[in-house]
């Protein structure tokens, strides 16, 4: 059995679910999330699988497309309607697939909702419940057990499919974590993906557990946020209120295929009983970078970022209005002020040269020409003395490429994943890297060997804009529900 982690707290619900799927014909890697977002106007729910993922091997359905198949034209439904009509529907499919192969296959489907503020688990299985397993297992019928976390109550986790791989101490391990944690979700999810990867080595795992998962929280406005290990080839399902949203789809009537996809959210604009989240602001400093981290704004459920960084260390910046979030106020930020937001009526960005787009075309303002790069690069920064940063994307790869003479591209001495974003005329670059799901900000001097890493907010994704002539960095921390706008300036 493959296994999913299903998380009840007072104010998130989290679900995991690792790539592995179990067939009559036996284990098959595929690129699929076994995962699907619900919501509906009375509740929002997260629901995932274990046990049978398809009907035969070469089957171009899953049981998520069978879920999402069943509940269509059920809008309006109140969350025991969709768990029964989703029991049904899996009745019916484990006994089509016992009649082709002969075998009756174990099958869990787990959903987990908020229905007015309370968090609630169904679990329709055929060979297991809330508690642990049923006797005589597998049944001819899905059965559904249920279990809520009242007010006040501690965190509760389940495991459900191959159960045997999370010990009571690892669960024990992981209810610290999210009461430590408390309203910073991307600290639990980091967690459960861990324990995923514990489990898949667990001498009872028999290679049946991916060391790569999703894991997916939800607040009780329907609300969140998925993570997925490694850039995946996988498409999203999604139902709102009876209606299948297909991402896939979404992406299609743009030009856009075979996307790799690296995280999701979704939201509503229902009201959430989510506590503020607190940031702790624990630094973490691993490389000895000479950089000094700054903080100049912090957001909550509103966006920020840096625009722009002066070679006098003045920050451009923007952030979302409090009440009107379609709307942004500009700022502008100097280190003799610290303190203060200097707010601005209009904002103007100009640059004299610009970059544009797959085709890597260079334009100049002051002579209105416009030239078009050699080779498949995307480039992302040019200094003043004309030099160009990119990266190259052939062979899916994220390789950062310099060019001297706008004729030809030389790889930069670190490996592909160092995602350059900007470059100033001493030739320091910096740029982001993806260490344990987390955006990681680096920065590369001239004539030194390796980049180093930035100083950041520990369980923060860091995302460096911005470098000036003397060095200094702006960019955006960011987690889940919560946005910072940072200066890093040298230690002299």
């Amino acid at each position: 059995m493959t296994l999913n982690i299903t998380i009840l707290t007072d104010t998130r619900i989290y679900q995991s679910s690792d790539f592995r799927l179990t067939t009559p014909d036996g284990p098959l890697d595929l690129p699929a999330l076994k995962m699907a977002p619900l919501s509906y106007p009375s509740f929002g729910a997260l629901v995932c699988f274990t046990g049978l993922a398809k009907p035969s091997i070469d089957s171009d359905r899953d049981t998520v497309d069978r879920i999402v198949e069943c509940l269509a034209d059920s809008q309006d439904a109140r969350l025991f309607q969709v768990v029964e009509l989703i029991r049904q529907c899996a009745t019916d499919y484990v006994a089509e697939t016992e009649r082709r192969s002969g075998r009756r296959e174990r099958l869990t489907i787990v959903v987990s909702a908020f229905v007015r503020d309370s968090p609630q688990v169904a679990i329709i299985s055929n060979y297991e419940d809330s508690i642990g397993q049923i006797p005589h297992a597998p049944l001819p019928v899905m059965e559904v057990s249920w279990a809520t976390l009242r007010p006040g109550d501690a965190p509760v986790v389940l495991v459900t499919g191959n159960k045997q791989t999370v010990t009571p101490a690892d669960q024990e391990e992981l209810i610290r974590t999210v009461v430590d944690a408390g309203e910073d979700s991307a600290r639990v999810r980091a967690a459960v993906r861990a324990l995923n990867r514990t489990a898949s080595t667990h001498a009872r795992a028999n290679q049946t557990i991916s060391s790569e998962c999703t894991v997916a929280s939800m607040d009780s406005s329907g609300s969140g946020m998925q993570d997925i290990d490694g850039a995946q080839e996988v498409l999203i399902k999604h139902v709102s209120n009876g209606v299948h949203i297909s991402l896939g789809d979404v992406l299609k009537s743009i030009g856009i295929e075979k996307a790799q996809l690296a995280g999701a959210s979704f939201a509503t604009s229902k009201p959430t009983s989510r506590r503020p989240p607190s940031c702790r602001r624990e630094p973490w400093e691993v490389s000895g970078s000479r950089l000094r981290l700054v903080e100049i704004v912090h957001t909550v459920d509103l966006d920020c970022s840096p625009l722009g960084l002066s070679d006098s260390n003045i920050v451009l910046g923007m952030h979302g209005e409090p009440t009107d979030r379609s709307r942004q106020a500009y700022w502008t930020w100097t280190e003799e002020d610290p303190d203060q937001l200097h707010y601005l009526d209009v904002v103007l960005v100009w640059e004299s040269y610009g970059m544009f787009g797959r085709a890597a075309t260079q334009w100049n303002t002051a002579d209105s020409s416009c030239q078009q790069l050699p080779d498949e690069i995307i480039p992302t920064a040019r200094a003043d003395s004309g030099e160009i940063l990119g990266f190259d994307r052939r062979n899916r790869r994220d390789a950062a490429v310099l060019s001297l003479d706008n004729k030809s591209w030389s790889h930069l001495p670190f490996n592909d994943g160092f995602a350059p974003a900007d470059m100033n005329s001493a030739l320091t670059i910096v740029g982001n890297v993806m260490m344990d799901n987390y955006s990681t900000g680096w920065l590369m001097r001239k004539n030194e060997r390796h980049p180093v890493l930035l100083p950041t907010y520990r369980y923060h994704h860091t995302n460096p804009r911005h470098i000036n002539l003397s060095g200094s960095v702006t960019g955006q921390l960011s987690a889940d529900n919560e946005q910072h706008v940072v200066l890093w300036t040298p230690v002299a």
